[in-house]
């Protein structure tokens, strides 16, 4: 392969060099976008469970709270009568 490059001539080599340089260079934007969106998605996704821990933190000592009737009540409607 080294000799078959070797014997091309001085600008076809240039404009291979300069085209392979393109393609890869091409390749690592297309790889740092790649890694840059699933970064986003993952914060997004990390921030939508936090959200809903929060959620249901708030609930459990809203519910801790009730007395006895009021949980019973909160809960009828919940239930098959």
């Amino acid at each position: 392969m080294l000799a078959l490059i070797t014997a091309l001539p001085g600008k076809l080599k240039l404009w291979i060099s300069i085209a392979g340089a393109v393609i890869v260079a091409v390749a690592i934007a297309y790889m740092r976008g790649r890694s840059a969106g699933a970064d986003a998605r993952d914060a997004a996704e990390m921030k939508r469970r936090q959200a809903a821990m929060k959620e249901a933190r708030k609930i459990e000592n809203e519910v801790a709270g009730l007395s006895d009737d009021e949980l019973d009540r909160r809960l009828s409607r919940w239930l098959r009568h």
